[in-house]
């Protein structure tokens, strides 16, 4: 039977197999837990523990396969930066026409006071992490106009408990000591309704992409891959515990002992202590030497000569002797381990190794063709949700505050090109490209 090895709670490995076991529920579905919904306190836990969050963000943090991939999502969602424009009918096609923000005043000082860049960033990196972003709504003075909106990071929200008549959900709690703020760390924070928008001063409403079964905390698909996190972040640590513990050895050098008796016989010596002190100083000196002979670039296969003698039955009597030592990695499975992890890994954060900058051993990250049709496939396809989520808030603004309805907000996209139809190889949403220089 094969050995299972326990990675952590609920999860065990088996080399065996290269296969990972008994993942808990909890682990994976964290609102699913009793502590969700029927425990005495006033929101609904996040996990097991109510720290599911940051647990998360702790463990993906230490495998660089994660990162990567986090790092290119959340850059290609933003791509080259919001921007305003319109759409124009052009015969049977829509035409989009960029428009410039300084042609409308109001949008424009709106997008000065929330800082939209670093703004549109936050909700962003929230949406790609969480499948939602949480945006505060503020109203003006005389409440019949949306003042302002700010960016209430995922990490930091708590949802309050659905009320058990109607279903609503009443807000938002707000702390940064999580996953057990004191009643001092915390503040609630009501719902925002676009129906009613002025209703509370600040409100907080929830952009998100729907999962399929979660009540309160609803997660991205790469969330799936905790699992292999959990394997993939423990195997730098067996590497490094195997080269801290190991006996880093090349050569195993065999001298007879007799070598140095008959060297330095007991009759040349006045004294026991001078002559046990000729046999250790011309032992010293005689392994630096050999140390010297065997090591270093410029000894590079060098031949190292001894000799032994026969006794009378003609049997090698024990001499010198050099033997080179292997120092293999004890375990391969761990190594194969680490490669099975990592493309679980890519394949549930859905992002191509070659785009992410991802290594996979014994992979190849293919050519250049291959790379930017992959990365226009992922833009086309696999950003147009998350993109949508980020942008609601503008739409709802514009509906509420009464903007020009004809302007519409986007996102600036990166288009790879071959090199044929643009120099630069690259282009962006609403701008020109540039081509090759035509011959006569």
């Amino acid at each position: 039977m094969s050995k299972l090895v326990k990675i952590s709670e609920g999860i065990h490995y088996a080399a065996a197999n290269n296969s990972v076991l008994e993942i808990t529920r909890g682990k994976v579905e964290p609102d699913s837990t009793p502590s969700a919904g029927t425990s005495s306190q006033k929101w609904a836990s996040w996990g097991t523990d109510n720290d599911y969050p940051q647990r998360l963000v702790d463990l993906v943090s230490k495998d660089p396969t994660s990162m990567g991939n986090m790092d290119f999502k959340i850059k290609a969602h933003y791509g080259a930066g919001p921007y305003l424009y319109k759409e124009v009918a052009d015969g049977n096609k829509v035409r989009i026409e960029p428009l410039l923000r300084e042609h409308y005043p109001e949008i424009d000082d709106f997008f000065w006071e929330i800082d939209v860049e670093n703004f549109m960033q936050g909700i962003i990196t929230d949406c790609e992490w969480w499948n939602r972003c949480n945006v505060e709504y503020i109203t003006n003075g005389a409440r019949n106009k949306l003042a302002l909106v700010a960016r209430q990071k995922t990490l930091d929200v708590r949802k309050a408990k659905l009320d058990t008549k109607t279903g609503a959900l009443p807000g938002y709690y707000l702390s940064g000591a999580w996953p057990h703020p004191k009643e001092s760390e915390r503040v609630l924070i009501p719902s925002f309704n676009r129906r009613d928008p002025y209703r509370y001063v600040k409100s907080i409403y929830e952009h998100n992409i729907p999962s399929v079964d979660k009540i309160y905390y609803n997660s991205p698909s790469w969330h799936s891959k905790m699992a292999w996190l959990e394997v993939a972040t423990r195997i730098p640590k067996w590497i490094l515990s195997n080269i801290d513990n190991a006996a880093n050895i090349k050569y195993h050098i065999e001298i007879p002992e007799k070598y140095f008796i008959d060297l330095y016989p007991r009759d040349r010596y006045n004294t026991d202590e001078e002559m046990w002190k000729a046999r250790e100083d011309a032992e010293e000196e005689l392994k630096s030497n050999i140390i010297d002979a065997l090591t270093g670039v410029e000894n590079v296969s060098k031949t190292f000569f001894t000799k032994f003698a026969l006794d009378e039955n003609g049997n090698p009597m024990p001499g010198w002797k050099i033997t080179e030592l292997s120092n293999p990695l004890n375990d391969e499975a761990w190594l194969k381990a680490d490669q099975i992890a990592a493309s679980r890994i890519v394949t549930a954060d859905g992002v191509p190794a070659s785009l992410s900058s991802v290594v996979i051993a014994n992979t190849s990250g293919g050519s250049a063709s291959d790379v930017r049709e992959q990365f226009n496939y992922y833009m086309q396809l696999k950003s147009v949700m998350p993109r949508q989520t980020t942008l609601e808030w503008f739409y709802m603004l514009k509906r509420i505050n009464k903007w020009p309805r004809e302007v519409k907000i986007g996102h600036k996209q990166i288009i790879l090109q071959t090199l044929d139809e643009n120099k630069s190889g690259t282009t962006k949403t609403a701008e020109e490209t540039p081509t090759t220089d035509k011959k006569d």
